[in-house]
């Protein structure tokens, strides 16, 4: 045992035997006072005293052993007492295996050793089983209730359960749970802006879904996809796209509606970067029913394309695809874009709602584009503080959306076409210039959303004298299919 279980086990211990003599525990225990006396003082303590312990004095086995739960079995639930009661029996029967030293296997005794031996991992494989049997329903009830918490932000105590769980995880063997505990975990560490973490926590999740898959079929996709997803809200683009198309040539000889859908992903990422009329062909392309899928699943991917690929008017991109949280996000960024105020208010009207029916419709309140828009229609409609009031607006985000590196240099673009609009020119360029600043100082792993990179370049353009720089940027953005910036490109 380490030091440091030992020293928790050790206190633990002395909080049992605090109001009680050494002699007493001695008496009903059937240890040697010696012996308890140098238990509480740091020797070694065998399992069956804490057998002994927990059984003459009701003390919570699970408590003694782990530190979990309430100190004595009149405070905890009774499946919670049987499950401690089954710990220790296990405990009891790994101490008699590790009592039998490889030697004792030579001599006239061995027969009996190794039946001793035979004996206790027997009791050993039917008590993990019955532990595993009690513990799996604890696992799913409180995997439940993380949820429940994750969903309504609540992570002081999503992060309780979540310790819980992991100690009821050890004696669960249900690989579907654990699986489960995995995402969730990876999900709070995300929420908690801790997004190294919740990414290796999904690669780690993502291998071992795929080590568990005998054949490439929808299951791949679903994987595949969920990963995507999570490198995508991240902003590790490049490292999503790769994922994808690893995906599609590992199952280049299978077939099923999973390989449409994630042609599909892989065009949106291509959007993501910049490769607008390549990823619109591809997506378009990606065979049979991609019209279809793009219009009812990822109507996002297909308005965003066709907006700022000037194929499609604001007007017509909102009777365009299905009602989706995607598709609304698109709408009220190119609204922000053409800083029309009638398109802003339309939009804010059309796509913003925190209605819990609406929940995957559209674009939540506390959000920073639905706060851009806001802040811009009044900037637009000169109402004073609109910056100020951006500003305090980002304070109140959600902590999901401040902390990934590409979100400062988006904040400060916005920042920067508010400015152009309230302050002057002055202070639209120097924020403009601290966008783009901030953009070059992004990992090489992440990805910053263009649409940020175009409010920033145009800021700069409309503020300066025709600069090298962002001319050159919307030149390259032209070529890539982005018909919107043709006018900035010359």
């Amino acid at each position: 045992m380490p030091e440091t279980e030992r020293a928790e086990l050790l206190a633990r211990l002395r909080q049992v035997a605090h109001n009680r003599s050494q002699a007493e525990i001695a008496r009903r225990t059937g240890f040697p006072q010696a012996n308890v006396h140098r238990f509480l003082n740091g020797h070694r303590v065998p399992a069956e005293f804490c057998q002994a312990l927990a059984r003459e004095f009701s003390v919570n086995p699970v408590w003694l052993l782990l530190g979990e739960g309430a100190p004595y079995l009149s405070d905890v639930p009774e499946g919670v007492a049987r499950m401690g009661a089954d710990l220790l029996e296990l405990v009891r029967a790994l101490s008699a295996v590790e009592r039998m030293r490889l030697g004792s296997l030579t001599g006239k005794h061995h027969l009996r050793v190794l039946r001793e031996l035979n004996d206790a991992l027997l009791q050993h494989e039917n008590l993990r089983a019955r532990l595993n049997e009690q513990t799996r329903p604890v696992f799913g009830r409180l995997l439940d209730d993380i949820d429940r918490c994750l969903e309504k932000t609540q992570l002081e105590q999503a992060g309780d359960l979540l310790k819980a769980a992991g100690q009821v995880a050890r004696l669960c063997d249900d690989e579907t749970l654990a699986l489960r505990l995995d995402g969730q975990r990876s999900f709070y560490a995300y929420l908690c802006r801790e997004f190294e973490l919740s990414i290796a926590l999904q690669r780690r999740l993502f291998v071992r879904r795929l080590a568990g898959i005998t054949q490439l079929g929808q299951e791949i996709g679903e994987h595949t996809r969920n990963f995507a997803v999570s490198l995508n809200a991240t902003g590790r683009i490049r490292e999503a796209r790769r994922v994808c198309e690893a995906a599609l040539a590992l199952g280049r000889d299978s077939t099923g509606a999973w390989k449409l859908e994630i042609e599909v992903i892989c065009g949106g990422m291509m959007l993501d970067l910049g490769e607008l009329m390549a990823g619109l062909t591809r997506m378009q392309n990606a065979g049979p029913g991609a019209a279809e899928l793009l219009w009812s699943r990822y109507s996002g991917l297909l308005v965003r394309g066709l907006l700022w690929g000037g194929l499609l008017d604001f007007d017509g991109a909102m009777q365009t695809g299905a009602e989706l949280r995607g598709k609304n996000r698109q709408l009220l960024r190119f609204a922000c874009w053409l800083e029309d105020p009638a398109r802003i208010e339309k939009a804010l009207a059309r796509c913003v709602s925190d209605k819990p029916e609406d929940l995957l419709a559209r674009v939540p309140e506390n959000d920073l584009d639905t706060l851009h828009a806001r802040c811009l229609l009044d900037a637009l409609r000169g109402r004073k503080g609109a910056q100020r009031r951006f500003e305090a607006g980002l304070e109140k985000l959600p902590p999901q959306q401040r902390g990934r590196p590409t979100d400062p240099c988006h904040e400060a673009a916005v920042a920067a076409q508010l400015a152009e609009q309230t302050t002057g020119a002055k202070a639209a360029r120097t924020a403009g210039q601290e966008a783009l600043k901030l953009q070059r100082e992004i990992p090489a792993d992440f990805s910053p959303m263009w649409e940020y990179q175009a409010l920033a370049n145009r800021t700069l353009l409309r503020t300066g004298k025709g600069e090298k720089d962002p001319i050159q940027w919307f030149q390259q953005a032209q070529a890539a299919g982005f018909g919107v910036f043709g006018e900035w490109a010359n």
